[in-house]
């Protein structure tokens, strides 16, 4: 015999997560979310903008926020290596508590409630090239009550080489912090208790059938009984058993290996009742679900469904504390959210939710969860129950639960099980590693003898069936002895007396029943009931006399013995009842013809596009034993229709009245038109209109407004959804932005007469934008050949711009001195043009004094000026060259003053 000593009286709730202190998250650009209830099921709140709750934070990956268990309000938070207020601002002493500077590790930070101090908070920080896992302590009492990291508790190094995944559990009055060691493929279980952090932790290594390559995620079930894990370059997804009294990880098994390592597995996380799995493949843009509920792990595999397919990156999901899946939507103003989520897809469902507002977005990473100790008391459970084990043959074998820790019998044994030979009070002590349990139990050994005696009745005529009373379900060595010669389990009898029957079985135990058997006394009861049945329909007569009695049988005039019977005309009709209590009944139908009238009824309504509608028969549809028919072919009192047409209803009643219902149903629409895409100006105010509907409509927009029409100064995506009547529609209006318009045509300059100038220097400007220069021309460019003034005017969408530039052409590659000294040293003694002559023609240089006088003239580009006038040399004053010339197939002219000195 096998018997089971004890439950455990107390049960561990295991589900944190309706707990105050996950009631914010502060993640990736300014987005700070409050869930509102516990468990409740409807999606956080969002505030956003000026005065709200937009947190400073700018972190991909890594974050952690804390808030208060009791009051739900905002504790800290990180933002990549540094800790913030509930203020927004940094603590003083929390700056650099990571090696991840950039907050670019999956799970880089835990944020874990020290044991027995409220007031506390380790902040595990793990990162950087080498992998380092580090803490730091927050004394939230410190800095005027905002929190700051207690000096000399800040960057404790345990260890290293660890990958970006991180995550904590809840354990026996503290917690385990679990990491992951790519290179030895082992899980580093860290205990955390009320004398702090043990530095030695539960190493489990485990072995997959291909590279982990870099592990990004791992969690632990609601249940603590599992560790799932995702690889990003491994692409594959695994599952282990995790054993939280221990802290070890074992039976590694991989769930998912249908990938390539562009696929990027990146987050996880368990339903709330920890049989479903959810990950997102990163690359590939989906959401999984899988169901550990199945036998094996083929089975797992095989029931991986694709919860949803996105347009954005997927990556971390979270359980919130309302129950749903959260996953964050790379660069998306808003967070995926599986609710349902203990359901099997496709009873789970994917929305869309929680828009932040366009100065804050989602990243990668969602806030890992705060986690408390488990307050778990003994249990002292004491069976009152005998057992009575015959002779103890075979001996009786007391189980205690399996999965504790230790056991310790009465006799010292501490074994799970105990064998008893013998009568007496056993008890047995166990612990599961947090608390101590004891039962006790009482075991009677005996040759047991009992007697049963019972009395009854039988009518004349009847017969009746006796059982033994006792063990009719024991060992199969048992046998019965009846006075009247009978060795079976059971005898029938049809007189009155005295039948007794004596059990026997291999355990010492002997039973004997009596059955003391009188005749019942007899009743007689007549009753007459007045009815009447509808032309062409039936009815149902039913017996109304002691008709529940036991072992009541029955006779109709028509001779059926049923129940009940249904007729079809007006008549006579009784029926005789007999029960096993000696009883007879007889019950009378007088049966009429009954008077039929008609009603019709005709109702006009419409139904919505794309919904249902619910017809209920309108005319005395209520009356008792009515029937219906539907031209549909339904018989039900009520039917649901999706398109519009004519429907009617026939209904019958045991009142010979007939209705005809008829439903003349249209169609509802809720037509409109609304303001279509737009490209606005920058600092604009836009009107959007929902469009055209009926009075009474209802319009709700995207981000809370209402009315048909409402103002915006941003660009954007504006959704709204208008309802009437129950009919409801959708839509969204797209705001673009034009570019801001500019040109510049650069600062005054000169320029070599061969140089290429191209205005204007900088633009930016729409294609549509329309432009006119200083001569007149449209063109977007305009080339500069001659020295000048040039302007341009640009018309653009949103405003005219002007710009004006003075731009001079020399000739560069040809030069005339303003300075020669002909003394005869070699140096400068002539004044003649230099440079590329040789592509000069038609020259002509005339140099004239302040008189206007001609002192010198050359059509020779090779002969120029000596310095001598009339054979004498000329006065040290400034003269006046002007020269005419053909150079690269274009006339030029040069002129100018010239010094002469000696």
């Amino acid at each position: 015999m096998r018997l089971t000593l004890f439950l455990l009286a107390s049960v561990i709730s295991l589900s944190c997560y309706g707990q105050f202190q996950n009631a914010n998250w502060c993640f990736g650009q300014n987005v700070g979310l409050s869930f509102i209830g516990n468990n409740s099921g409807s999606a956080p709140n969002v505030n956003f903008g000026p005065g709200h709750f937009v947190p400073v934070i700018n972190a991909s990956e890594g974050v952690a926020t804390v808030s208060h268990r009791f009051t739900r309000n905002l504790l800290f938070y990180s933002n990549k290596g540094d800790l913030y207020d509930k203020n927004y601002n940094p603590m003083p002493n929390g700056i650099g508590i990571s090696a991840d500077k950039n907050g670019t590790s999956a799970q880089g930070v835990c944020i874990v409630p020290v044991v027995n101090d409220i007031r506390k908070y380790y902040v595990f920080t793990l990162g950087g090239v080498n992998g380092l896992l580090a803490y730091s302590i927050v004394n939230t009492t410190l800095n005027g009550g905002l929190g700051d990291v207690i000096v000399g508790q800040k960057n404790i190094p345990i260890d290293s080489g660890f990958s970006e995944a991180m995550t904590v559990v809840e354990g026996c009055k503290g917690y385990w912090l679990i990491v992951y060691k790519q290179l030895t493929s082992s899980f580093y279980a860290y205990r955390i208790t009320t004398s702090g952090i043990s530095t030695t932790p539960v190493v489990s290594t485990t072995v997959y059938p291909k590279t982990t390559g870099d592990t990004v995620t791992i969690k632990v079930s609601p249940d603590r009984s599992l560790l799932g894990l995702t690889s990003w370059a491994g692409s594959f997804v695994a599952m282990h058993d995790f054993d939280p009294i221990l802290g070890s990880v074992t039976n590694a098994r991989l769930i998912d290996t249908n990938m390539n390592s562009a696929s990027g597995f990146y987050g996880c996380d368990f339903s709330p009742n920890s049989k479903r799995f959810y990950i997102s493949a990163h690359n590939k843009k989906d959401i999984y679900q899988y169901d550990l509920a199945q036998a094996t792990t083929a089975a797992v595999i095989a029931s991986r469904k694709t919860v949803h397919h996105d347009t954005l990156f997927t990556g971390a999901i979270q359980l919130g504390p309302d129950g749903s899946m959260y996953i964050a939507m790379e660069h998306a103003n808003w967070l995926g959210r599986i609710r349902n989520a203990n359901t099997l897809f496709p009873g789970c469902k994917y929305i869309s939710t929680t828009i932040f507002g366009t100065s804050s977005s989602a990243l990668f990473g969602l806030p890992q969860r705060v986690v408390r100790p488990i307050q778990q008391g003994g249990d002292s459970a004491f069976v009152s129950m005998s057992q009575k084990t015959d002779c103890l043959n075979p001996p009786t074998v007391l189980y205690a639960p399996k999965g504790m820790i230790s056991y310790k019998w009465q006799n010292g044994s501490t074994a799970d099980s105990f064998i008893v030979n013998t009568p007496g009070t056993f008890w047995v002590t166990a612990t599961d590693g947090c608390a101590t349990f004891a039962d006790s139990f009482f075991i009677v050994g005996y040759t047991s003898y009992e007697s049963h005696t019972t009395q009854d009745s039988i009518c004349p005529g009847d017969s009746l069936i006796l059982f033994h009373y006792r063990d009719m379900i024991d060992d199969p060595s048992r046998v019965w002895s009846w006075n009247t010669g009978s060795t079976n389990d059971s005898i029938t009898v049809s007189t009155p007396g005295q039948y007794i029957v004596i059990m026997r079985n291999n355990f010492c135990h002997t039973a004997i029943d009596t059955f003391n058997i009188v005749y019942r006394d007899t009743s007689y009861k007549i009753r007459v009931v007045d009815d009447s049945i509808c032309a062409g329909q039936s009815l149902t007569l039913f017996s109304q006399v002691d008709s529940s009695h036991s072992g009541s049988t029955r006779i109709w005039n028509t001779g059926s013995t049923n129940d009940s019977i249904n007729i079809l005309t007006p008549g006579k009709y009784w029926v005789t009842m007999k029960s096993n209590r000696c009883n007879t009944a007889i019950d009378t139908f007088n049966i009429v013809q009954g008077n039929m009238s008609y009603e019709t009824q005709t109702i006009e309504d419409s139904i919505c596009v794309g919904q249902s509608l619910t017809l209920f028969p309108q005319g005395n549809s209520s009356h008792s034993g009515s029937t219906r028919i539907w031209n549909t072919g339904s018989t039900n009192d009520s039917i649901n229709i999706l398109t519009p047409g004519k429907y009617w209803v026939t209904t019958k009643n045991n009142t010979c009245h007939e209705v005809i219902d008829t439903f003349n149903i249209g169609i509802k629409t809720l037509a409109f038109t609304p303001t279509p895409d737009t490209i606005i100006c920058p600092d604009d105010t836009m009107s959007l209109s929902a469009g055209i509907f009926p009075n009474g409509t209802h319009v709700v927009w995207g981000h809370g407004d209402t009315g048909l029409v409402i103002k915006v100064y941003d660009k954007g995506t504006y959704t709204f959804v208008a309802e009437f009547e129950g009919c409801e529609v959708d839509d969204r209006i797209n705001l673009t932005q034009y570019p801001n318009t500019m040109i510049e045509l650069g600062e005054d300059r000169e320029v070599c007469s061969d140089e290429l100038i191209m205005l204007p220097t900088i633009v930016t400007s729409e294609e549509e934008d329309k432009y006119k220069w200083q001569n007149g021309s449209t063109g977007r460019v305009f080339r500069v050949t001659e020295s000048g003034t040039y302007h341009v005017e640009v018309l653009g969408h949103c405003q005219t711009l002007r710009d004006t530039v003075n731009i001079t052409v020399h000739l560069c590659h040809l030069f005339f001195p303003s300075i020669f000294s002909p003394n005869g040293d070699g140096k400068n003694d002539n004044a003649h043009l230099v440079g590329d002559i040789a592509n000069v023609s038609q020259y002509e240089l005339h140099i004239f004094n302040r008189w206007g006088n001609e002192v010198f003239a050359s059509n020779d580009v090779n002969i120029g000026w000596d310095g001598t006038y009339k054979g004498k040399p000329a006065a040290m004053t400034t003269y006046y060259y002007y020269i005419k010339f053909r150079y690269s197939n274009k006339d030029e002219m040069m002129k100018g003053d010239l010094t002469l000195i000696r």
